[in-house]
């Protein structure tokens, strides 16, 4: 991500991601994005809340309700150009695991700083320096996965992460 440090710009520029088959040197699959939006960034924050890029690299999963899984199917296309396949958890049919099988979106989101230990997930830099809109979408996915916000009181956030929950507040 080439973005000014102390600043909030119009938009993420996102760059820097290889779009190569390490072995074989063909072009991967799918589409990388080139600039951060509101969908993109509420992705983000979903996976941040209540995802997880696999430890064998297939793909990146989301735990995700039905009227979540839809959305994810459109924004997954639009963003990565790739469909995303989904399966029952097994004890429950309120919620689906829902995978996108790219190598080039578990590229993105670990370029972008998504990191697999959840004790150390942080809010990726670039949302510090976005638009007011992205960083609403941004929280918006996270507060989605783990937060609550009920009528008459302050919404909160359950984390595993201590510098989450900070740069949440900040």
């Amino acid at each position: 991500v080439q973005i000014n440090q102390n600043s909030i710009i119009k938009e993420a520029k996102l760059s820097g991601i290889n779009i190569f088959n390490k072995s074989s040197g063909k072009k991967l699959r799918g589409k990388v994005p080139k600039t951060l939006d509101k969908n993109l960034a509420w992705l983000t924050g979903l996976l941040i809340g209540d995802g997880n890029i696999r430890k064998n690299n297939t793909s990146v999963r989301f735990v995700a309700a039905p009227d979540i899984e839809k959305k994810i199917r459109k924004i997954v296309k639009k963003v990565f150009g790739v469909n995303v396949g989904s399966y029952s958890t097994g004890n429950t049919d309120k919620v689906k695991h829902v995978e996108i099988f790219s190598v080039l979106a578990i590229r993105f989101f670990e370029h972008i700083g998504v990191l697999r230990n959840k004790a150390k997930l942080r809010v990726p830099k670039f949302v510090f320096q976005s638009p007011a809109d992205v960083v609403r979408a941004f929280l918006n996915g996270l507060f989605i996965a783990d937060g609550y916000i009920p009528k008459k009181d302050v919404p909160y956030l359950t984390t595993a992460s201590y510098k989450l929950g900070e740069e949440v507040c900040a």
